[in-house]
């Protein structure tokens, strides 16, 4: 029996066009994480610090996440995140696992050259033949991405296997409660009460709830890279990690980490359609060119082929489709699809159309969506106008991938991603450790992760809460809650739950949380002092307020209703 029946080589690739455009669909969405980033983080120090150095660094990584995200100088912007990034945000104190990701994201978009499509790069190129392409781009046929997409794998699942190694020797990890007190964790838990509550009236439901998972993690993070090579596991990464993605996104609210690494799973992992949607079309009609235009233009996984009626005339002549030359037509699964049917069938198989399904399905109940469509298809040549010649080549060669030059760097790149994916091993918690490439890892932003261990799992257990007592009934600054959560400040947009930026969350609430708890604090010292401060400048000059204001601090622990210390702060002093 071959082997081939069990194993196969991951991430195949089999079609260059479709993954440009899904790695430069990518490129945007990243980029447009990293530009809210640190549109977030320079806010926060424009407020804490007006225009201070810490504010033009954040402005600087600001300017460049925007042109990775619009594609301009796309390549030339990527090897700069790459070089700044890890630094920039160990110095502003907001580093955490989101840079790592992005690190990852940044290396496929300068290897694979990721201004192929939706870039003013591309625009560039095509009209005025300027090429701004990446000096570095590797990536030739199919075969070269597939390795490029499995080497950033490894390297993020090696990472989480070096994260399972500090969980192993974790006394929470070994006795199964690992889900236990990370759902119960009023600071790390969104919806810690619900799970409290289950824990006094479910206790033993929930530990074998909680063994389950941390078995089930820790699976997952030991043999995620051999279980890439196995047919039958293969599922069980994508659907597991993809599950723990969500989690990480709706209920422990990692801010932008959550974001970045199911993108992730979204570029590596694709969709083989078992059936293709053959659409035909009138190729002398400008709307149809136009609509076949875009959806060759939104389909990433190569799913749609394009049959002109002139030139496929055993179809034209088919009998039983009616009104062909009027009404677009697809053929999907062996059966016909006409006009709004079709266009339902395509925002269902097209993923980047998902979020219209519904809008289309409540348009057939109601009638209106078939209504629309044959008005417009009746007047289409009125309306649009027909074209004279047809548009055949125009489709096939439209948004075809710019041919780019591959780089004299590509015969040595597989070899010194390789070294690194080795040497990235030395990196790990074991006996081979080695400090100085630790280090030198470090400066490149790839880090392994070594979270929700006992530290982490403390910072439900005490906290501090802050109150403007300048103003009637002392008002709660609302970065900590009453009850240890965490607190918006403002508004929560897409489920961060970062305080307003990861400069107050990573840099100061979290570092506060893990300093109390680890050191035992039992009174307000020095370092809470300057976090307390940082938080009361920030409230201060976010409001504007105009006269000095009385602020007191006060120093929490679970189930006990008083502090068990306070501070009374004055800002400004004069």
């Amino acid at each position: 029996m071959s082997l081939k029946i069990f194993f196969s080589y991951p991430f195949n690739v089999h079609s260059l066009e479709a993954e440009y455009k899904k790695i430069s669909a990518v490129r945007f969405i990243v980029g447009l994480l990293m530009s809210a980033r640190f549109f977030q983080v320079s806010q926060t120090f424009y407020i804490l610090e007006g225009f201070s150095a810490n504010y033009f660094l954040s402005i600087f990584q600001l300017i460049f996440s925007i042109s990775l995200c619009v594609g301009i100088f796309t390549s030339f912007s990527s090897l700069v995140l790459i070089l700044s990034s890890s630094i920039i945000s160990h110095y502003l104190n907001i580093w955490n696992l989101s840079d790592f990701m992005t690190i990852l994201f940044l290396s496929l978009f300068v290897f694979a050259n990721s201004s192929h499509y939706f870039s003013i790069d591309r625009i560039f190129k095509k009209y005025f033949n300027v090429n701004f392409s990446s000096p570095l781009n590797i990536v030739e046929n199919e075969r070269d991405l597939q390795k490029l997409l499995l080497l950033i794998f490894i390297i993020y699942g090696l990472a989480s296997l070096g994260g399972i190694m500090y969980h192993l020797n974790d006394t929470n990890w070994q006795d199964g409660k690992i889900v236990i007190e990370l759902l119960t964790n009023s600071y790390l838990s969104n919806g810690y009460q619900f799970f409290a509550d289950f824990l006094i009236n479910n206790e033993s439901l929930f530990a074998v709830i909680s063994a389950l998972g941390t078995i089930f993690q820790s699976c997952f993070q030991i043999f995620m890279i051999p279980a890439i090579f196995i047919k039958r596991l293969r599922p069980f990464v994508f659907f597991y990690g993809l599950f723990f993605f969500l989690i990480s996104l709706f209920i422990i609210k990692l801010s932008f980490l959550p974001y970045f690494e199911i993108l992730l799973w979204l570029v590596l992992f694709r969709e083989i359609p078992k059936y293709k949607i053959e659409i035909i079309y009138d190729d002398y009609c400008n709307l149809c060119r136009n609509t076949i235009k875009f959806f060759k233009l939104l389909d990433f996984n190569n799913i749609l082929d394009y049959l002109p009626l002139s030139k496929n005339k055993k179809i034209s002549n088919n009998k039983s489709l009616k009104n062909i030359s009027e009404h677009i037509t697809g053929i999907y699964n062996n059966k016909f699809y006409q006009g709004y049917d079709l266009y339902l069938i395509l925002t269902r198989k097209l993923k980047i159309l998902w979020i219209f399904y519904p809008i289309f399905i409540i348009g057939k109940m109601l009638k209106i969506g078939p209504y629309v469509y044959i008005f417009i298809a009746k007047r289409r040549a009125q309306i649009f106008g027909l074209c004279p010649i047809s548009s055949e080549d125009e489709i096939k060669y439209s948004f075809s991938p710019i041919i780019y030059e591959v780089s004299w760097f590509k015969k040595y790149f597989f070899k010194l991603y390789a070294v690194m994916v080795f040497l990235f091993f030395f990196k790990l918690p074991t006996p081979f450790y080695i400090d100085k490439l630790d280090v030198a890892y470090e400066y490149l932003g790839l880090a392994v992760p070594n979270v929700f261990n006992s530290e982490d799992l403390g910072m439900g257990n005490a906290w501090i809460l802050i109150y403007n007592s300048s103003i009637d009934e002392d008002q709660l600054i609302n970065f900590i809650n009453k009850d240890g959560s965490r607190g918006s400040y403002r508004n929560n947009y897409f489920f961060l739950d970062n305080h307003y930026s990861d400069r107050l969350y990573f840099g100061n609430t979290l570092r506060s949380r893990r300093y109390i708890n680890t050191k035992s604090i039992e009174n307000i010292d020095q370092f809470l002092i300057e976090k307390i401060n940082e938080r009361i400048i920030f409230d201060y000059n976010f409001h504007n307020y105009k006269f000095p204001q009385e602020y007191k601090a006060y120093l929490m622990k679970k189930n006990l209703s008083t502090p068990i210390d306070s501070i009374t702060h004055k800002y400004p002093k004069k």
